[in-house]
């Protein structure tokens, strides 16, 4: 079993959802918000390797405009990170075991003075990210600091991961992982239970 971030992240939101997603194969149909993060993930990524982004090939790809949201979110970007950074790595995939464990996956950035980066494309900021996602990254590319940082048109907001809560997602990620060998798919209520993809599956025709 190849395990990757989004996996780690469904499988914690919601076990239940893990398994009809990626257990029976029931996909869910990407929203627009998904569909946007896709799109400016690989303009930022072409702008971050000196390339000039193919905007018309990059929209039919990630089935999203490039409309005047995501032409906010690339130059605040552009213009506060990219212009003044340079990257040792970028949208680097990887297929790698760990302890026993295959994952599989793309690293978003790796900076030259050793800062990982994962962008994260928003309608609201958090104060706080699971660390889960860049424990594992850790673990395969070396760096020296950790960073997520949140992009919406209007505003850039970075959490800073320290080594502490990257050893300590680590060992989330290996309870989790335990959990899923197991076979272990219990239902978690939430708020989202309304409005998830899956609900009838759960609950019926209700």
């Amino acid at each position: 079993m190849r395990i990757s971030a989004s996996q780690l992240n469904t499988y914690s939101f919601c076990p239940r959802m893990f398994y009809y997603r990626y257990i029976l194969g029931i996909e869910e149909p990407p929203n627009d918000l998904m569909r946007r993060g896709l799109l400016v993930h690989a303009i930022i990524a072409e702008i971050a390797k000196g390339n000039k982004p193919d905007i018309d090939s990059l929209t039919k790809e990630f089935n999203y405009p490039y409309d005047n949201n995501v032409k906010a979110i690339i130059k605040l970007v552009d213009d506060k990170i990219l212009k003044h950074t340079k990257f040792e790595r970028i949208e680097e995939r990887f297929e790698k075991e760990i302890d026993g464990i295959d994952f599989v996956g793309v690293m978003d950035a790796l900076t030259k003075d050793g800062t990982m980066i994962d962008w994260k494309v928003v309608s609201k900021v958090k104060e706080a990210r699971d660390p889960m996602q860049l424990a594992v990254y850790s673990k395969i590319f070396p760096a020296k600091r950790f960073k997520y940082i949140q992009l919406t048109e209007d505003k850039i907001y970075p959490i800073e991961v320290s080594r502490i809560e990257i050893d300590t997602g680590w060992l989330r990620v290996k309870t989790l992982v335990l959990k899923m060998i197991k076979k272990q798919y219990p239902m978690h209520r939430t708020r989202y239970c309304d409005r998830c993809f899956y609900r009838d599956k759960c609950f019926g025709n209700k």
